[in-house]
């Protein structure tokens, strides 16, 4: 059927990437990811990290790196495999650029790890510590809503209303005043991002030691890879509907 004429050029793409590329095995693996199999997308990447950990120049595929650790973290989550999981998140966080250069990234990877604290650990106090960082590090203007949106959902999950509202208003704001499709927007547009009161609260944070060991150290990232408690929307329905 398709499904094997896909494998058969999904392995073919991989023979040829060997350890220049990551974009092959992971793909892959997000196909397998997408039929329900996540055992054989497990294998599919274990694969692909050993190959690429034979490349010569790991500098230049460190972007891919990140994005195959942090699709195989998601794959392990579904899996049940928390531990492993946030080792993974651990090791995609650390693939990408320092700079201004990899912030986007990071933000993407940090706003799936604070999913996993919220949905998976339920470490609301990591949980909220990730979303801080992702919002200081994204440039990406569409990422605004579902973050403040997350950020809400901590809050009520920790009581405390007056943040959670707070988040909200952020939500709708950015929701209506953001535009989406814009490449020129950056972080340094949007001044909440970088006031002191939030530089503040990142740096006196009293959670922050506890992700030290995360924080220290133009490719294409599917936004379909389901997580596997859902959105923190669907948690938070799933949990009314249990009460009544």
């Amino acid at each position: 059927g398709l499904d094997d004429r896909a494998r058969s050029l999904f392995k073919i793409a991989c023979d040829k990437a060997g350890s220049r590329s990551a974009e092959p095995y992971t793909t892959y693996a997000e196909f397998e990811m997408s039929r329900g199999d996540y055992s054989r997308a497990k294998s599919i990447l274990y694969l692909g990290a050993q190959e690429l950990s034979e490349s010569m120049d790991v500098v230049s595929i460190s972007d891919g790196l990140a994005h195959l650790f942090h699709t195989w973290a998601l794959c392990e989550w579904h899996l049940d495999n928390y531990d492993r999981a946030e080792k993974l998140f651990d090791h995609s966080l650390r693939m990408t650029d320092a700079g201004e250069k990899g912030s986007d990234v990071r933000s993407r990877i940090l706003y799936s790890l604070a999913q996993f604290f919220f949905g998976a650990k339920k470490d609301y106090i990591l949980a909220q510590h990730c979303i801080c960082l992702a919002l200081k590090d994204t440039v990406t203007p569409g990422r605004y809503p579902q973050l403040w949106r997350l950020w809400a959902d901590i809050a009520e999950a920790q009581g405390n209303e007056s943040l959670a509202q707070h988040c909200k208003e952020q939500q709708i704001e950015f929701g209506h005043d953001v535009d989406v499709y814009s490449d020129d927007v950056s972080s340094s547009s949007l001044p909440m991002m970088t006031a002191p009161a939030m530089r503040n609260m990142l740096r006196k944070a009293p959670w922050h030691h506890k992700l030290a060991g995360i924080a220290s150290n133009d490719m294409s990232w599917r936004e379909e890879i389901p997580y596997p408690c859902g959105t923190s929307d669907q948690m938070l329905e799933e949990e009314k509907a249990e009460v009544n």
